[in-house]
């Protein structure tokens, strides 16, 4: 099942693994005001 990160007002699709890593990732850079 796809989930969707919502990056500077973009929706990006990817796997619920790498999902998590994604997300990980980019709120070490970016934090939690960038990335929901």
């Amino acid at each position: 099942m796809a989930k969707y990160i919502i990056y500077r007002g973009r929706a990006w699709a990817c796997t619920d693994h790498a999902y998590k890593e994604i997300q990980k990732i980019l709120l070490s850079i970016y934090g939690p005001k960038e990335v929901s």
